[in-house]
């Protein structure tokens, strides 16, 4: 199926799909879509892909916090202690 005009409900898959987060099925619905030849598909995703490169970059330079492990320990210990007995696991 092509198509000239694309709504932004085309667009936000799209954009879920060039961050390869769209999972299962509709991944390949759009795989399958943009192999059959949509042109308007096609050029929106070009469109898309300097701005996903750079979120990509942008996310690989960040680092956590140095404390981040010790304060996420903490919170897990804290709420644990919050869970009922039968459900928490045996140690």
């Amino acid at each position: 199926m092509q198509h000239d005009i694309i709504n932004d409900l085309m667009k936000e898959t799209l954009l879920l799909y060039s961050l390869g987060v769209l999972g299962g099925y509709e991944a390949l619905a759009v795989e399958k879509h943009l192999l059959d030849g949509c042109p308007a598909c096609d050029l929106e995703l070009d469109s898309m892909r300097p701005v996903v490169i750079a979120l990509c970059l942008i996310g690989a330079e960040a680092a956590p916090a140095p404390d981040l492990k010790i304060r996420l320990l903490n919170r897990v210990a804290d709420e644990e202690s919050l869970v009922s007995p039968f459900l928490r696991r045996n140690s």
